[in-house]
């Protein structure tokens, strides 16, 4: 007769298994019986079950105390002795681990198999992360360690009695049988009982308690642990300038307006601006958007810059002096952190005002000009000093700043690429950065009827749409197709909509003067294979031409940054230079970035942190690790309302091509709060006790405004996890006589 009796905790799957184990005995010739063993204990909870097999008719109808095989499907249930009971010499003992059979506390007279079936059922969408439904695999595993069964006489087994995912688990079995390890244990375990205790099960009436329960320290059966525990929210991961916006947008939610803002701007100085021309990364990665839809972030962004009322107070005195070079986004953005942090700053800016590539190169309609002063007197108000008119390299050089402790060099990408066209006169081309200028400067420079536009970036897109509100006929010649631009999405619907025309895969290749117009041949091209960007290389098709009248060419190809003024100990690729008097830190277009106004802000900040490590501490920069937000699996999706998200208004395309006023328009204050709420605070507890709820043992504790765990009493059944709407609980693995679990779920 052969005996095996199966260890597990409520909800493994325990039961099942030593069903789908008799079935494949059977299969294999054998008479067979299965059965449980447990009382009234719920999830999570110690249970047995019992599988017999004989050649001939069984008659016994006892547990199973000496067993040929015990299959185990918890590892922490080896911390009690009375698990390995009764198993005969050179016994089998199956356990559920990701550890070498060779780590695991059972005596060198038993054989072990050992294999990951939690991992194996994870792969296979079997269960959850938080409670993986393991019988499937770890019978893959019995079978490949003993041979008393077959994996086709498994799989038929798993076919005929699974009731759910027949396929999933078969090809878990499968898996498993392939991973499982045997060999013998260290040889080290506490004292066994002499016999196993037997389970009392009762066989009629009604158990019930006249006291309490608190006794039962049915903590001793955990082997996970639920932590209440802070997580990244998605959009905070995915933001250059690293908001938290689940805790402002509480804040505004709660109609405290000047708080949220407050919040804000310890992070971020330029709202206003991010909140304008922001290309929202943190928006493609809400996971509201898989409930209805993204929470409009950086319109709440613009909300609070436009309504809300804060400054940060400047620290007392100074730390010393840093000199900061370029006003630009990366610059303001240094200079404010810096200013916070309790240094003395000054930013050199070439131009007479500040801003860089913000004044000079996003028009009026995306960005007004009194918004963008407004934020840069946000970053003069915390005491940063500015010295206008003052170009680097030109007015003052390297020996001019050795009494600065430190140098923020962020001068932007402003050699602007030219374009040239065989046959085209000068002066019908035109340079994109240098019209943008010349139109933020308050000059309307003359374009004629038809416009053609070279390239497919933002700043393309910017002059396209400019040269609509002047009048023109503008059309966009881009060698790749539409799905290749790196123009913003949004940005480019915008265009089409203001009747901006678009050629893809076409380049121009030569030009012709007639009749005081402009004739463009442009040759038709095709996607190869990937270039250094990743994107399809063009390659031009052997005569196939088109041709383009127009009036003027303005190109938009691209932009490059002057290295020339960098100090000559710079290393190549570095981003800061120590042995330069001062040391000098990089930052914005310089630091190789994606070229975005949240990318130079981030940048900033990253970069004062930098600097105030090594002049306090002497301690090098340290590159910041990507944050891993928490996952949308990890939250129950299905406790929240669906809320469509708010329409911001916008002037229509005959208003907006009458001028350069600001396309869209503002929220309003209920707008503004019902949109924050609709905030999911991924990974932020808010105290809405679903977990306290949800928890069979009331081993959730509500002290003040937060909660903690009865570790005497949690038995680990992770109901909490489960229901937790936000994810802001996970589950530890419970170190057990030295197997300590790493699995975070």
């Amino acid at each position: 007769m052969l005996e095996i009796r199966i260890h597990g905790r409520g909800g493994q799957g325990g039961v099942i298994a030593s069903k789908v184990l008799a079935e494949a005995l059977f299969r294999e010739g054998w008479d067979v019986q299965a059965f449980p063993a447990f009382g009234v204990e719920r999830r999570g909870a110690p249970v047995a079950a019992f599988v017999r097999a004989d050649l001939k008719p069984i008659r016994l109808r006892c547990q199973v105390e000496q067993p040929d095989a015990l299959i185990i499907l918890d590892p922490t249930l080896l911390d009690d002795p009375a698990t390995l009971t009764g198993l005969k010499f050179e016994g089998w003992a199956v356990v559920n681990t990701d550890l070498d059979p060779s780590a695991l506390p059972i005596p060198l007279a038993f054989r072990v198999a050992a294999v990951d079936a939690s991992g194996v059922a994870l792969r296979h969408g079997l269960g959850s992360a938080s409670a993986p439904i393991v019988n499937t695999a770890i019978l893959g595993g019995f079978a490949r360690a003993t041979g008393v069964i077959s994996l086709p006489a498994l799989r038929a087994a798993i076919a005929a009695a699974v009731p759910a995912k027949a396929a999933e688990n078969a090809a878990a079995a499968a898996d498993a049988f392939a991973r499982t390890r045997t060999g013998r244990a260290r040889g080290q375990m506490p004292a066994m009982p002499a016999a196993a205790p037997r389970l009392e099960v009762p066989t009629g009436g009604v158990a019930v308690s006249a006291r309490s329960m608190a006794f039962n320290r049915t903590g001793l059966w955990r082997n996970v642990t639920p932590l209440h525990r802070e997580g990244i929210a998605p959009c905070t991961a995915a933001c250059p300038i690293g908001a938290s916006r689940p805790r402002i947008w509480q804040r505004l939610a709660a109609g405290d307006v000047d708080g949220a803002l407050t919040l804000l701007l310890q992070v971020n100085p330029l709202p206003g601006i991010t909140g304008r021309v922001c290309p929202q990364f943190c928006e493609k990665a809400c996971h509201r958007a898989g409930l209805d839809s993204a929470v409009a972030i950086r319109d709440l962004e613009r909300f609070l810059a436009d309504h809300g009322a804060a400054l940060l107070p400047p620290p007392m005195g100074s730390r010393g002096e840093v000199a900061v070079i370029g006003g630009g986004p990366a610059g303001l953005s240094a200079a404010y952190h810096l200013r916070r942090l309790g240094y003395g700053v000054t930013l050199f800016e070439a131009a007479w005002e500040a801003g860089g590539v913000l004044r000079s190169g996003i028009p009026a309609y995306r960005l007004p000009r009194d918004v963008l002063d407004r934020e840069i007197a946000r970053v003069e108000a915390v005491g940063v000093g500015l010295k206008l008119g003052r170009r680097f390299g030109t007015d003052f050089g390297w020996g001019d700043l050795t009494g600065y402790a430190a140098v923020f060099l962020a001068i932007g990408a402003g050699r602007e690429r030219g374009l040239e066209i065989p046959g085209a006169p000068r002066e019908a081309l035109v340079g994109g950065l240098a019209l943008l200028a010349e139109l933020n400067g308050g000059r309307g420079p003359v374009l004629g009827d038809r416009v053609a536009v070279v390239g497919g970036g933002n700043t393309a897109m910017d002059v396209a749409r400019s040269a609509r509100r002047l009048g023109s006929e503008v059309t966009v010649i881009y060698r790749r197709t539409r799905a290749e631009m790196p123009a913003f999405a949004d940005e480019v619907a915008e265009a089409e909509a203001e009747g901006v025309r678009f050629r893809f895969l076409q380049a121009p290749v030569a030009a012709k003067q007639i009749d005081g117009a402009i004739r463009l041949t442009c040759q038709q091209m095709r996607l190869g294979a990937p270039d250094a960007s990743g994107r399809p290389r063009p390659e031009p098709i052997p005569e196939a031409f088109t041709e383009l009248e127009v009036d003027r060419v303005i190109g938009a190809v691209g932009e490059d940054v002057d290295r020339s003024l960098l100090p000559s100990t710079l290393r190549p690729g570095a981003l800061w230079d120590p042995l330069s008097h001062p040391p000098v830190f990089l930052g914005g277009d310089l630091a190789g970035l994606r070229r975005t106004v949240a990318d130079a802000i981030g940048s900033g900040r990253t970069a004062a942190t930098w600097i105030d490590r090594w002049l306090s501490l002497q301690e090098p920069p340290v590159v910041p690790v990507p944050s891993q937000p928490v996952p949308v699996e990890r939250m129950r999706l299905a406790w929240f309302e669906p809320a469509g998200r708010v329409h911001r208004p916008e002037r229509d395309v005959l208003q907006r091509l009458a001028d350069f006023g600001e396309v869209v328009g503002d929220l309003s204050d209920d707008v503004a709060v019902a949109e924050a709420r609709r905030c999911l605070s991924c990974g932020l507890c808010t105290g809405c006790d679903r977990c306290w709820l949800a928890c069979p043992d009331m081993s959730i504790l509500v002290e003040g405004l937060t909660y903690r765990v009865d570790l005497e009493h949690c038995k680990g059944c992770l109901l909490c996890v489960a229901e937790c709407p936000r994810g802001a609980i996970v589950a530890e693995g419970v170190a057990s006589r030295g197997l300590a679990s790493s699995r975070v779920i």
